[in-house]
């Protein structure tokens, strides 16, 4: 029990350790996530901070009653999918996530740190943070560990416990922590288990008698008290007896939690606090209904005032008796699970798998995955469910393909929209012809859709299919009625010229000069190629493979090679969306499995993820480029995301005065060069060194606190003699100059 014994040796001990700080984010992303739901509150008497389980950290100000949303980025929270909140004695706030560890805030708001498994969680996945004074109880779905102050002192199981079906840790997935005196109970999804500190938790035992249902949710504590949560049913722990017994709160029972001393629950009858002798009402909370699939989250702070969540609401309670405010968190897209991004005249388009279709242009305008019939369906879609494909014409006219359902296409310029419903499901005929996820528009108004497969191997994917600017079907292209060579489509784009060109899966391309439609050319030089993904801008013809994006000519001949071949650093283009576009400056951006590539002039101009940019999530379904405006409208599995490449931040405010202090000093120089860092009132810092003559020596930029200032070189890299230097620097509208002593 070595690891149990150092969990118990540090419980009181404070400090920081497991740091892992990122870059700053830039500042021209804007992301559009649905939090889904709340998964934890916490809130003292200025405020409340509100997990999510995708959109992020909710945060509300009681001075300004204003609503904030804080999300993953470089700096910040490690993820947006979050599990649990709470704050320690010091007003560090501490905030679990799923698969990504905790992340922590320091007590001054400034500094974000990171916790997981190379720390020593049991898990990266997180469900319970327990605080206790400046102690932190961790619960995982692998086990739960002990922050002492200063690192994880320890974690369990570990192999000093024998896992059997009757203990508590036959599924380590941890749903409760309370801490009674000398006694560490545990709750899992296979019952509550008990240890004694004083035993170094060497001693753990099932307390699960009593129970009708050890697939328990929660434990709450109130100091005297303790309670489960289990099913729809509230459990009390009686000493004398060594059992549990119903507890006599309504039921059905949707949460049980504590806070500041009192404990909790929240039921379909409404909020119920427990005063040691029976559960009393809190008047005017939100009361989930039968119907609905999410539980509210409820809390209250050290004042006594009320707070709870259900689905993206926040709501608070009046100081003085009467209906609690809600507080709406902001729109997003329909759901997280973008699968097509499109731009029309301002407008943004994004569409989902199950969650529907949405229109941003400052607002949202959602279109629900509900059926229609009759003539309703001229206002609206036929079933917008899995609309993989979805492509804006010249006249502004929408095509949608919600597979296996309908083709629906729409124009919504005016306040009521105009639907037709080329295609709907009647046999597998129909069915297939829904199977779309790219498109182009000829130069006669022609839309041509490349056609892809439900069951790859045993049904053939339909080729092109042909339809007019109104809607209207025109005809069918495929291998076997033309000289087209594949029928498997994941490109198409119309260059300058008037051609249309085809990618196919396996078969590289083809390019068509209408009118002459059935003359299918096939371009030798790509016949090994899978195409994931095409664009055009100009006279050029842009596609992606599965680790390269390549450059044609419009005026290409079937033996023509690339203009530019540039090598993607990892990960293929997702399959069946649309995964590049041009932009403005006529440069490709190319989502893949491990975020966005931005190419062109034959390089990797730059790569944006997650780990260095509020990128909603590395899998990207679909790329927009606004042409108008320069935006990128990047769609991904974790949500929508608008890049602004021509953003420029606004000036820091100008300091009242600015005072620094290079160190060490006087530094000694050496062949290397020397250790020169600053420290002042700003972040960053350019500037200038001069020797005692008053000649430049060399020029610094973007130099920041602490780090290295100058190596002791000047701009021709050679290294100065010792002597006396004179270092200026500007920083938000100050300068300041200090002297520079450097030694043999």
């Amino acid at each position: 029990m070595r690891t149990t014994a150092l969990v118990l040796a540090a419980l009181v001990f404070a400090g920081a350790a497991g740091i892992a700080r990122a870059a700053t984010s830039p500042g021209a992303w804007t992301t559009f996530i649905r939090a889904g739901e709340f998964t934890g509150l916490f809130a003292d008497t200025t405020q409340v901070w509100g997990a999510t389980a995708e959109g992020g950290l909710v945060h509300w100000d009681r001075a300004t009653q204003g609503l904030t949303i804080l999300r993953r980025e470089p700096g910040t929270i490690a993820s947006n999918h979050l599990t649990a909140v709470v704050m320690d004695r010091s007003g560090r706030l501490w905030v679990g996530t799923e698969g990504s560890g905790v992340s922590r805030r320091s007590a001054d708001g400034h500094r974000w740190e990171v916790m997981n498994l190379l720390d020593g969680l049991p898990s990266d996945s997180v469900r319970v943070l327990e605080a206790i004074g400046d102690t932190l109880w961790i619960g995982t779905t692998r086990g739960f560990s002990l922050w002492n102050g200063r690192q994880v002192s320890g974690s369990l199981p570990d192999g000093g416990i024998t896992v059997s079906f009757d203990t508590t840790f036959a599924n380590p997935s941890v749903t409760g922590i309370a801490m009674a005196g000398d006694s560490l109970w545990i709750s899992t999804r296979r019952g509550i288990g008990l240890a004694r500190i004083s035993h170094q938790l060497s001693d753990w035992r099932p307390v699960n008698q009593g129970l009708t249902d050890i697939d328990i949710r929660s434990l709450a504590f109130d100091g005297v008290d303790l309670f489960a949560h289990a099913g729809t049913s509230v459990y009390h722990w009686d000493e004398g007896s060594s059992s549990w017994a119903l507890s006599s709160v309504p039921v059905p029972v949707h949460r049980l939690t504590d806070a500041w001393g009192v404990v909790l629950a929240a039921s379909e009858s409404g909020l119920f606090r427990w005063f040691g002798a029976g559960w009393i009402p809190v008047s005017g909370a939100p009361t989930p209904q039968p119907v609905q699939s999410e539980d509210p989250e409820v809390t209250m702070d050290s004042g006594g005032r009320f707070y709870a969540a259900l689905g993206e609401t926040l709501f608070v309670e009046l100081e003085n008796a009467g209906p609690w405010i809600p507080y709406p968190l902001p729109d997003g897209a329909p759901g997280n699970d973008v699968r097509q991004v499109a731009v029309d005249r301002g407008s943004v388009y994004a569409t989902t798998g199950v969650q529907g279709v949405g229109r941003y242009d400052g607002q949202w305008r959602y279109w629900p995955p509900v059926s229609c019939s009759g003539a309703g369906c001229d206002t609206t879609f036929y079933r917008p469910r899995f609309v993989n494909g979805f492509f804006v014409d010249r006249a502004g006219r929408k095509w949608a393909a919600s597979w296996s359902i309908a083709v629906d296409t729409f124009l919504d310029d005016g306040p009521v929209p105009s639907f037709n419903h080329p295609v709907i499901r009647e046999d597998l005929l129909t069915q297939r012809r829904t199977w779309w996820g790219t498109a182009t528009q000829d130069h006669r108004g022609t839309v041509w859709l490349g056609m892809d497969t439900e069951a790859k191997g045993d049904i053939e994917a339909l080729g092109l299919e042909l339809y007019d600017s109104t809607g209207t079907y025109l005809r069918n292209f495929n291998s076997t009625n033309s000289a087209m060579s594949g029928n498997l489509v994941h490109g198409l784009a119309t260059t300058r010229n008037g051609r249309v060109w085809v990618g196919y899966e396996n078969g590289g391309v083809d390019f068509v000069a209408p009118p002459a439609d059935s003359v299918f050319i096939h371009l030798n030089t790509t016949t090994s190629e899978v195409v994931r993904g095409m664009t055009s801008f100009g006279d050029s013809l842009w596609l992606v493979t599965n680790n390269e994006v390549m450059r044609f000519p419009g005026t290409a001949t079937s033996t023509t090679k690339a203009l530019e071949t540039i090598e993607l650093p990892s990960g293929p283009p997702q399959l069946g969306f649309k995964p590049m576009d041009a932009g403005r400056d006529g440069t490709v951006w190319v989502g893949t499995s491990a975020g966005v590539h931005h190419v062109g002039n034959g390089a990797l101009i730059e790569t944006f993820d997650v780990a260095n940019s509020p990128l909603p999530d590395n899998e990207v379904r679909s790329i927009a480029a606004d042409r108008v405006s320069g935006v990128i409208w990047i769609a991904t599995a974790g949500g929508l995301a608008r890049f602004d490449p021509g953003y420029v931040p606004p000036p820091a405010p100008k300091l009242p005065a600015l005072h620094i202090r290079v160190f060490p000093n006087p530094s000694l120089l050496t062949n290397l060069g020397v250790q020169l860092r600053i420290q002042g009132d700003a972040e960053s810092y350019t500037g200038q060194v001069y020797d005692i003559t008053g000649r430049k020596v060399r020029r610094l930029r973007g130099a920041l606190n602490g780090g290295f200032v100058w190596d002791g070189r000047d701009d021709d890299g050679g290294l100065v003699s010792p002597g006396i230097y004179f270092l200026r620097v500007e920083a938000q509208g100050r300068s300041a100059v200090a002297r520079v002593v450097l030694l043999h």
